[in-house]
């Protein structure tokens, strides 16, 4: 019964990522923040799986909407500081639109550093602040400077302080990280 329920879930979950990047079509469709969330959260796609099937469909994926969504789902206490190297922001844009993801403005700290290396300092700073619930940072290019002693760095603290933090690039890096695709998963407590 549990293997059907498995089963179900996971062939619902492909219906929907056809619906939302079809096999056969010219038409580029960048699957949105919202949808790939929803993939990772109601039918268990984790996020490097669904960017790797888009990849192969030519539809881009939303990374900085599932950071948003995946943020908001944090403690509601807390608060959510996205760090963007300038640079970053000139090649992808500012953060938009939270409404959808029902952030309060308030509990949302936009800093703006001029280097990956400074970025990455935030981060690790700010993961440590006890009333941070997510951290996002955000480097240009491929981030050469999240290599794997910085990753690491980062992934130490994410795990003594419990704020959620998330690295999103422009562009991939083909060097080695300890935070690729760290994804701790573990089942809900039943009723």
């Amino acid at each position: 019964a549990e293997e059907e329920r498995f089963l179900t879930t996971i062939e619902g979950g492909m219906r929907r990522f056809d619906e939302l990047a079809p096999e056969h079509t010219t038409q580029e469709r960048t699957i949105a923040g919202e949808d790939a969330f929803k993939l990772y959260d109601t039918y268990g796609f984790p996020i490097d799986l669904t960017e790797m099937m888009a990849r192969e469909r030519g539809s881009p994926v939303d990374l900085d909407g599932f950071a948003r969504a995946l943020a908001a789902r944090q403690d509601h206490a807390g608060a959510i500081v996205w760090i963007q190297q300038r640079l970053a922001a000139l090649e992808g844009g500012a953060p938009y639109g939270l409404g959808p993801f029902a952030i309060a403005p308030s509990r949302l700290l936009l800093v703006q550093v001029d280097s990956a290396r400074d970025a990455l300092w935030t981060m690790e700073e700010s993961l440590r602040c006890s009333g941070v619930a997510a951290v996002i940072g955000e480097l240009a290019g491929p981030g050469e400077a999240a290599d794997l002693t910085a990753t690491r760095r980062l992934n130490l603290v994410t795990e003594a302080h419990g704020a959620l933090g998330l690295l999103l690039r422009q562009q991939p890096l083909k060097a080695a990280s300890a935070c690729a695709t760290r994804w701790l998963v573990a089942g809900a407590a039943g009723s």
